[in-house]
């Protein structure tokens, strides 16, 4: 860490959760674990150490969420490209950012908090509110596995040399706030590790609800998926009228979007009000893409069009699917990509 304020936290967070993506380790342990672990209650007791079962992130969403998303690194962990290009980033980042730091390295932390990213993490779930024109949005960052009772508070205190987090009480449980970032970082009763930006974000996201899968019907297998409902769209109408699917923004009732990287495979479903709507939202889109591909792009959004240049697009109902197959070459550059990242980050 170059500069320590509240960056503590999310890069944490970071080390923990691309740790655990980096794992060499295969990945049936940790996926029979999480498969049959359910959340601990809210008044079970707990040690301070103590080793708790493995919980589960996307329990921690709320109906509150305006956006969700659960990464599932357990099934990232099944993936030889992301072992290749991101473990030996992970290692060499980790050790240098160690050096000469006397005990108060994120390594020495995570450490204390007898924890391995590793083994020990099987997955992420973020979930953002308060989103509106004019807003600054909240959103609670969970990080869920086999964790240790209270052991996130004390381990990151003692990284915190310039001592601008303090220690407070939220919802039950002890915490790390920096006040003038209104940002909180703690564990809920499960061990689940939880930051946030907004008090009642954190606060929130401590507990555990079956919103995931009932309110927002979010996907909790696979590598990746996120949901938006239609209400969030709603809010941004205005903001979005002059983009070329602006008219569509009070119209879509949900969008998903899920991939599978051992498949390679991604895909994107827009369900909107009525089928006609779809139908026209179908051509659109097919025609957009074809636009895209005799007027190629440069950069960033060329790897881009690399990936959906495929894309096949379709309807289904009132809903507008698109899927896309991203080729073992286009996959390993961009593990190369987020590799270099992750060397200077840490």
């Amino acid at each position: 860490m170059r500069k320590l304020n509240y960056s503590v936290f999310p890069l944490m967070i970071g080390a923990l959760a691309v740790g655990s993506a980096c794992s060499k380790e295969e990945p049936t342990k940790a996926a029979s674990a999480t498969a049959s672990a359910s959340a601990a209650p809210a008044s079970a007791p707990a040690v301070a150490g103590e080793a708790l079962p493995a919980a589960q992130a996307h329990a921690h969403l709320t109906s509150s969420c305006q956006v969700v998303v659960r990464v599932g690194i357990t099934e990232l962990l099944a993936n030889e490209a992301v072992k290749k290009h991101l473990v030996p980033a992970y290692e060499k980042g980790i050790k240098k950012e160690a050096t000469g730091k006397k005990g108060k390295s994120v390594k020495a932390t995570l450490d204390k908090m007898g924890v391995d990213p590793l083994k020990d993490i099987t997955e992420l779930a973020v979930c953002v509110s308060n989103l509106g024109e004019g807003k600054k949005p909240d959103f609670a960052v969970v990080v869920a596995g086999k964790l240790r009772a209270d052991s996130v508070v004390p381990a990151v205190l003692e990284l915190d040399e310039k001592k601008e987090s303090k220690e407070v009480e939220v919802g039950g449980v002890k915490a790390l706030s920096v006040e003038k970032d209104n940002v909180f970082l703690g564990q809920a009763r499960d061990g689940s590790i939880v930051f946030a930006q907004g008090k009642e974000a954190f606060e929130a996201a401590l507990g555990t609800s079956d919103a995931a899968t009932k309110t927002f019907k979010l996907p909790t297998q696979g590598s990746f998926g996120a949901v938006v409902p239609g209400d969030t769209f709603k809010q941004f109408k205005e903001q979005a009228a002059k983009s070329p699917f602006g008219s569509y923004m009070d119209k879509v009732e949900r969008f998903q979007t899920t991939t599978d990287i051992s498949a390679g495979t991604s895909e994107m479903r827009v369900e909107v009000t009525d089928e006609k709507l779809a139908e026209k939202l179908t051509k659109e889109l097919t025609e957009m893409l074809a636009e895209l591909k005799t007027r190629p792009p440069r950069g960033p959004m060329a790897m881009v069009l690399g990936i959906i240049g495929d894309a096949k697009i379709a309807q289904d109902g009132k809903a507008v699917v698109v899927t896309s197959t991203m080729k073992q070459e286009q996959l390993e550059g961009l593990l190369e990509q987020l590799a270099e990242g992750l060397s200077k980050e840490l």
